[in-house]
């Protein structure tokens, strides 16, 4: 029972992250800002996979991008929209450690 929390914990993690990811504009991908089901479903699995290869895809095609049409302020303005993303993350990745730490500390009997 543990282990299933846990891996919940941890997908739902992944599609946090993941969605919180900005893309560019011109992206179908949508960031996630409603709750994440804690669930440790296949479907959770296969939601987090595809973000993950869609986020990717997203990010490649970006840099393509800027080889084929470079632009000095894009691109700049593309790393502001990231150092904001990854503060953010920084935050999720601090708010998983505590939660994996009260749950191996439960799991321990400490």
């Amino acid at each position: 029972m543990g282990v299933a929390t846990t891996l919940g914990i941890v997908v739902a993690f992944m599609i946090s992250v993941l969605g919180s990811i900005p893309v560019a504009a011109d992206n179908d991908v949508p960031l996630v800002d409603s709750a994440i089901d804690e669930s440790h479903s296949v479907e959770a699995v296969h939601e987090a996979a595809g973000m993950f290869s869609s986020r990717y895809r997203s990010m490649i095609d970006e840099i393509i991008s800027y080889q084929t049409n470079p632009s000095y302020q894009r691109a700049e303005s593309r790393r502001q929209e990231m150092e904001t993303a990854s503060a953010a993350i920084a935050g999720k990745f601090k708010e998983l450690e505590v939660t994996l730490r009260s749950k191996l500390a439960g799991l321990l009997g400490d």
